[in-house]
């Protein structure tokens, strides 16, 4: 009945297809905290798929500034290019080496991990998804980053 209303809401921020992922994904995150009943009507809703699209708004304006800013720079040195090209490839080889790595943790571990630094959300969203405290959220990405710097070798 409201994802109509919530997803002709969206447009007005973000394009069709990703209002239409943001207000699916407003209504999993309310089932999965099982908090329907506490729900005051549209405008809880409203409000969850505003902050929602200011959000993708907000990681999308990171990424052209990032992009931009990368541009910029290839343009200036032309052998940028081509030294980018090769740490692409070398940054690409580095990126799998850690997937494989985090596959490799406890499942929670993975699962906070993954959430913290893949999907973007922060400790205490984690927490309430997870329902785990804070802390513990936060002693599972410590774990998680420690064992990783391990297995990589990092500092």
């Amino acid at each position: 009945m409201y994802a109509a209303v919530l997803t002709h809401f969206a447009y007005r921020y973000v394009p069709s297809d990703v209002a239409e992922n943001i207000v699916q994904d407003v209504f999993v995150d309310i089932w999965k905290r099982d908090c329907i009943d506490e729900i005051n009507g549209i405008s809880y809703l409203l409000s969850a798929v505003r902050n929602r699209c200011i959000n993708y708004l907000r990681n999308e304006e990171m990424r052209h500034f990032h992009n931009e800013k990368i541009i910029a720079e290839a343009q200036f040195d032309d052998s940028f290019l081509e030294d980018s090209i090769e740490q692409k490839i070398i940054e690409d080889e580095k990126m799998q080496r850690i997937y494989r790595y985090v596959d490799q943790l406890p499942e929670q571990r993975k699962k906070v991990f993954r959430m913290a630094y893949i999907n973007g959300k922060n400790n205490s969203e984690i927490a309430e998804l997870l329902q785990l405290s804070v802390s513990t959220v936060k002693h599972h990405i410590y774990l998680a980053l420690k064992t990783l710097r391990e297995q990589l070798n990092f500092f």
